[in-house]
């Protein structure tokens, strides 16, 4: 199962559980009744027990501090002066 957003013109957003891949695009309100959109949004994976999410965060950090590094070397080979210095 998994958890879809809708939005209600009047009621605002709320969520609905369905299977993968059977959430329809439309559906009733659950508050009001009227039709409501389904939203797309981006998914989020959750992994039970076993190590998974402290090998994940492990894996955030590292990838993290890798960015970062690329952002301070790119910034040190700033485009605009390697053109003025030609």
């Amino acid at each position: 199962m998994a958890i879809f957003q809708y939005r209600c013109e009047k009621c605002g957003e709320f969520e609905q559980f369905h299977p993968v891949g059977k959430a329809p695009n439309r559906t009733k309100c659950d508050r009001c009744g009227d039709e409501a959109k389904r939203i797309l949004t981006p998914i989020s994976f959750s992994f039970g027990a076993g190590g998974a999410p402290s090998a994940n965060l492990r894996f955030n950090r590292e990838m993290t501090k890798r960015n970062e590094a690329a952002g301070q070397r790119m910034k040190a080979r700033d485009p605009i002066k390697l053109v003025n210095q030609s």
